[in-house]
């Protein structure tokens, strides 16, 4: 994570980066972008199946310079593979941790 962080940093090609997931998937990264983050990229989050969740995260945002990492621990979570799919509509690049 250390590695991807430090790549994301310097080459600079990702100007915002949206987490989709839900409970603790959504909980733990939001935490650590409040505590950790220093603003080199914005960091927004959608958890909910609400639609309206993932456009307000996506408003203003650029598909070539947006990163979507899908958080959850089974991967078949109705509001997160929602939120993915309507996210790889829209475009932008996916990270799976």
């Amino acid at each position: 994570m250390r590695t991807l962080a430090t790549q994301l940093r310097v080459e600079k090609k990702f100007r915002r980066i949206v987490n989709l997931g839900t409970g603790g998937s959504d909980l733990g990264p939001r935490l650590l972008a409040d505590a950790l983050g220093d603003g080199a990229l914005e960091a927004r989050f959608a958890a909910n199946v609400d639609p309206r969740d993932l456009e307000r995260a996506l408003e203003g945002a650029d598909p070539n310079t947006t990163l979507f990492v899908v958080a959850s621990k089974t991967f078949n979570t109705k509001e997160t593979m929602s939120n993915a799919a309507a996210a790889k509509k829209w475009g932008g690049r996916f990270s799976t941790p």
